[in-house]
């Protein structure tokens, strides 16, 4: 057997069309090939599109009337959504368990209802089937959320604290740096970095590199990941360390930072002995003043810069002793020099202006950040005035993005810490301008849940943002975002305040605790001892870097050990999806009585694949999205996301490596028990209802187009994550690692949650509702080179734009290069002036491969004739036949009328159309567009 899951989209495709149609002659794992035979055979497709329960009810009834026309079973694809595929995989569930889809077929053409079709009537409202607000289910739905959060906030605790406690050790490590001057050390180490960094980005500017040869106009590249880490991060080490050297003036202050109270300790113990002279209190007053002059930060940084700089021109002139542009341009480099070195100077006069008690914490917060000020500001000046190269445009900008790469960075320190370090002590320890810590919690706490709930809404409005205004959804956007960034910000301060607080309290526990040893010590004559225990006993430092040991050792030990997929609200979405959906397909269930579940109600969808050994009629291909919110291509900034399928062969996209990454889906993704054991060749791979369950997680921290980091933020901490972090097929290869229905690392998952953070390069990929790539699963069998299209478009789209199918149309010319034109449509909003509606369109596709196609295009639609029990509830639901997508609590009159509404539009497009005749369907389509002359505007 071969041991290697991973395939190629070519082997992947020809694998499918041997499961369709079971040719004589294999068909060889060649692209090209599989076009050519593919639209030989004239393959087709039914596309069911997302739209949640509101699609899953429409498209139950079309493939109702479909199969009454026995057209059904003569599709070869069954492309499926979101709210598609919920009918999707009840569909093929009925197919599993009846033998085959001629069975399922029949089962559904009957005029008689099918008992699976009754069962799943009673969970039209899936999530919670008993009504009521005393309901076991609703409580049982409120207690899981509660729980999930609470897990949630135990798994993402450790790194929350860690954060706003490595600010706050920041601040103690330039305290303490100070006062056992320690300053040359860290001015030492800094000045190395600096050194490394100017050097570097000196020999990197492209003006001077070598090039090629002596004519070439472009030098030799350097990549970003080089620039990365020998420039960027260099620069931002010396940002973060030089702070550190200002001892002369830090000296001065008198106690730990990290809590009011804490400074009792050094007054207790000061009175029960005299013998601390030893403390730095006046430690370096036997240096010559020269000494300070020497080693101050401006003298440091000038002298480093222009060491640099005279470093890389004699290591450019040993290599290539023609150029002089370093000779030429070291005047410039010089004056930019004191520009920045003359910045800095400023910076430590206004620092000499404030409190000592406010030092530490303003060079924690703002001395990164004036640091890289001061170095753009050198860049700047040398833009401006050194003499110009032939490449003078290339390194203009080559010095503008490292400059913007690292204000960034320092920006954001800033920022933080502001939060952290300095907003807890202006709201809480100031009594006259203060505000009561409850109110600030509570507006916190408040922010957070309603940022999280309006993160729902946004799926909704942007779903129907086409039939709305542009601006109505702005102000939306803006009140999320204004209550997201609230919510960061009061957190960050919240937790800077307590662990501050704490930190104070166990350094007073310690204190009382060490203070009896100390006095006994000194009255017995051990001075060393007591100098031992007076500094661990005051000194914050070895507790606060005790907590961040502990604090990052559980990180480490949590990422190995979390499933961060099982305590999100996917498993309960997935439970809940499988009890209606799959569950009422079965002919015979044996759930536990107390819950309603069973375990036996979701199969492994790698036995979808081939029914009986014969040829597999409505092959499933189940959409996901595969979220790449940081991925490098500029042509995909607006996507922030591509399209990913798990079929019963395999799963995978084809952007993924070079030419797509799949896995064999009965060795993907299977194993959600890691700790227990299992045989050597898995467990079967991913189930149906997990595919089913991620196609259509609507709402998610990272969800394609809607990505927003701090949308990302809040619906992270409050659990509104319904997609999954699986295996990345091209980087994993490990075949058991595949297998885990999660990251071996949760670490990067956890984070790429909290900061919106995705991409294709990471042992771990985000998957969430295929309608946040594409919303109608036509981009998949386009590319599968169908040739007879038949898509139901049962998204949100009250004013009838479109908005879905030009997504789909728009993204598959530009990356498969096939035209689908829309040439007849009768269909409109509900308002919409006329009685020409017939609720369908039909278009044309054009392959690369000069061959076409034909689409039938079939959308909800306020019909003239429609039935009088559709009629009435559409009277008195004016948003019908386009409700919102956020109601999943679908009521039994409200699931019924979408149901008939689909199988009455499908049934007048089929009344005249052969039992079996898939080309009739489209025959019958045009004859029916062409007995009436088109509305205008169609």
């Amino acid at each position: 057997m071969d041991t290697n899951p991973v395939k190629r989209l070519g082997e992947v495709l020809a694998e499918e069309f041997g499961a369709i149609h079971a040719p004589a002659d294999p068909m060889p794992p060649d692209e090209a090939e599989y076009r050519q035979r593919t639209i030989r055979m004239r393959q087709s497709a039914l596309c069911l599109s997302g739209g949640g329960v509101r699609s899953a009810a429409f498209c139950l009834g079309v493939i109702q009337a479909l199969a009454r026309k026995r057209l059904l079973s003569a599709f070869d694809y069954l492309s499926t959504v979101s709210g598609g595929g919920f009918t999707g995989a009840w569909l093929q569930s009925l197919i599993l368990n009846h033998g085959g889809a001629v069975a399922a077929e029949a089962l559904l053409g009957n005029h008689e209802p099918a008992p699976e079709l009754r069962r799943l009537r009673g969970y039209t409202n899936y999530l919670t089937p008993q009504m009521g607000l005393l309901s076991a289910d609703t409580w049982t739905g409120v207690v899981l959320y509660l729980r999930n959060v609470l897990l949630n906030w135990v798994a993402f605790g450790p790194l929350f604290l860690l954060a706003v406690l490595a600010a706050i050790f920041y601040r103690t490590v330039l305290w303490k740096a100070a006062q056992f001057a320690l300053a040359p050390l860290f001015l030492a180490v800094a000045a190395a970095c600096l050194v490394v960094a100017a050097v570097r980005a000196c020999k990197d500017l492209p003006s001077h590199r070598p090039r090629r040869n002596a004519g070439a106009q472009a030098a030799d590249y350097v990549s970003t990941d080089s620039v990365r880490r020998w420039v960027l991060q260099p620069l931002l080490a010396w940002a973060f360390l030089a702070p550190a050297s200002l001892a002369q003036w830090l000296q001065a202050t008198g106690q730990p930072l990290d809590a009011e109270n804490s400074g009792q300790i050094w007054a207790r113990l000061g009175e029960a002995q005299d013998c601390f002279v030893w403390l730095p209190h006046g430690c370096l007053a036997w240096l010559p003043r020269w000494y300070f002059a020497v080693t101050s930060l401006p003298f440091v940084y000038f002298a480093t810069m222009t060491m640099g700089y005279l470093a890389a021109a004699f290591w450019r002139r040993s290599r290539d002793p023609g150029v002089k542009l370093y000779a030429e341009n070291f005047p410039a480099w010089l004056w930019s020099t004191v520009a920045a070195t003359a910045f800095i100077c400023i910076g430590l006069l206004l620092l000499r202006r404030m409190s000592p008690d406010d030092l530490a914490a303003t060079l924690a917060v703002l001395g990164p950040f004036w640091l890289v000020l001061s170095s753009m500001l050198q860049a700047m000046v040398f833009v401006g005035i050194r003499r110009d190269a032939r490449l003078g445009d290339l390194d203009r900008e080559w010095l503008a993005r490292l400059s913007a790469l690292k204000l960034r960075a320092a920006l954001l320190w800033a920022l933080f810490g502001i939060c952290c370090l300095w907003l807890p002590g202006t709201v809480f320890h100031v009594p006259e301008n203060s505000l009561p810590i409850w109110v600030v919690g509570f507006a916190t706490m408040l922010s957070g849940p309603a940022a999280a709930w309006l993160g729902k809404q946004v799926m909704s409005r942007v779903e129907a943002a086409a039939s709305e205004s542009g601006t109505s959804r702005v102000p939306l956007v803006w009140v999320l975002n204004a209550l997201s960034a609230l919510f960061a910000v009061g957190l960050l301060a919240l937790l800077g305040y307590w662990i501050g607080e704490l930190l104070g309290q166990l350094q007073l526990a310690l204190g009382e605790l060490i203070l009896r040893p100390i006095v006994w010590t000194h009255i017995s004559g051990w001075p060393d001892v007591v100098r031992w225990h007076m500094w661990y006993a005051a000194d914050p430092l070895p507790l606060q870097a005790l907590l961040c040991a502990v604090l990052w050792w559980l990180i480490v030990r949590q990422s190995k050990r979390i499933n961060v997929n099982r305590f999100s609200m996917h498993g309960v979405y997935r439970n809940r999806l499988t009890r209606a959906f799959l569950g009422s397909a079965r002919p015979e269930r044996h759930p536990d009585p107390f819950t309603g579940f069973d375990p036996a109600d979701n199969p492994r969808l790698a036995r979808l694949g081939i029914v009986a050994g014969a040829m597999r009629k409505l092959f499933p291909v189940i959409n996901m999205a595969l979220n790449l919110t940081s991925d490098r291509r500029s042509d995909w900034a607006e996507r922030k996301a591509a399209s990913f399928t798990a079929t019963p062969l395999a799963c995978g996209s084809a952007v993924l490596g070079d030419d797509g990454r799949y896995v064999c889906t009965e060795r993907y993704a299977g194993n959600e028990y890691p700790t227990v054991k299992r045989g050597a060749n898995g467990d079967g791979g991913m189930t149906l209802a997990t595919a089913m369950t991620i196609s259509g997680a609507a709402v998610s921290p990272n969800w394609g187009y809607h990505s927003s980091p701090l949308t990302a933020f809040l619906m992270t901490l409050f659990n509104v994550r319904l997609g999954a972090w699986l295996p990345n097929p091209a980087v994993v290869t490990a075949p058991a690692d595949l297998n885990l229905a999660m990251p071996r690392n949760a670490l990067y998952s956890m984070l790429g949650d909290l900061l919106g953070i995705t991409t294709g390069q990471n042992p771990a990929i985000y998957l969430s509702d295929g309608g946040h790539f594409e919303n109608l699963g036509l981009y998949e069998v386009l590319r599968r080179r169908c040739r007879l299209v038949v898509v139901v478009d049962a998204g949100q789209d009250p004013g009838c734009t479109f908005t879905d199918l030009g997504n789909a149309i728009r993204k598959a010319f530009i990356d498969l290069q096939v035209a689908v034109t829309l040439r007849h449509a009768r269909v409109a909003a509900r308002d919409a002036a006329g009685n020409e509606m017939l609720g369908f369109a039909l278009g044309t596709i054009q392959y690369p491969e000069n061959a076409s196609g034909l689409l039938l295009y079939v959308k909800p639609c306020w019909l003239p004739n429609l039935p009088a029990d559709v009629r009435a509830y559409g009277a008195l639901n004016p948003e019908f036949p386009h409700e919102s997508t956020l109601d999943q609590w679908f009521t039994e009159s409200q699931f019924e009328s979408y149901r008939r509404l689909g199988e009455f539009q499908m049934e007048q497009i089929l009344e005249r159309v052969t039992p079996g005749d898939l080309d009739g369907l489209f025959l019958a389509g045009h004859r029916l567009l062409r007995r009436r002359p088109a509305a205008e505007g169609a």
